[in-house]
């Protein structure tokens, strides 16, 4: 995906980081040798945590859902204002609206939590299961339906069963990729650790 130009910024700083790395090497030990220490370490070392900052910030998930570890968009408050207290939460949220997991892992187990909950309330179809998880007031709803409808291969009104592991799986799956775009975690194995967690 294109990042706007960032990625040549990202291997400039990168760049220049390796070139200061070498720097401070040859600075240390010039300084061993004749005693005189460098003056900018202070500001130069609050350059690199900055760099180390942007990188960081530009690289890890491309994705809202990614970036907070939390690929199934779940809201952070509950219709109360209260904080969802899921397991995995991070200490620290910065973001208002959507809950920050402090692995993906527990992401992707709030996911399936949350879509088992809205089943065992009976909503047994992706009509219902998906017309509550993602309503009509802020989301594409139809379009939701229909594509986690033609990732289990059934109709919106067909009856499923989300304490199948494999319905589970595939609809958890199908989430994922209508809320980022992709599922990067069925290969990293995430995908399956965090299904299975209790």
């Amino acid at each position: 995906m294109a990042r706007d130009g960032g990625d040549g910024l990202i291997i400039a700083l990168l760049t220049g980081a390796a070139l200061y790395w070498w720097w401070q090497q040859q600075n240390a030990s010039l300084a061993a040798q004749t005693g005189v220490t460098d003056t900018l370490t202070g500001t130069i070392d609050s350059l690199e945590t900055s760099v180390g900052n942007y990188v960081s910030q530009n690289t890890i998930g491309t994705t809202r859902g990614e970036r907070n570890n939390n690929p199934g968009n779940l809201d952070l408050k509950n219709g109360s204002g209260q904080i969802i207290q899921w397991q995995g939460l991070s200490p620290t949220q910065t973001d208002n609206r959507f809950a920050q997991f402090t692995d993906v892992v527990y992401g992707i187990r709030a996911l399936h939590k949350n879509t088992l909950t809205i089943f065992n309330r009976g909503a047994n179809t992706v009509q219902a299961l998906i017309g509550t998880y993602a309503p009509p007031k802020e989301n594409n709803t139809a379009a939701y339906i229909a594509a986690v409808c033609t990732a289990l291969g059934v109709t919106p009104t067909t009856v499923i069963d989300m304490t199948d592991a494999n319905t589970a799986n595939v609809v958890c799956d199908a989430i994922i990729k209508v809320e980022n775009g992709s599922n990067p975690y069925v290969a990293t194995g995430q995908f399956a650790q965090g299904m299975a967690m209790s």
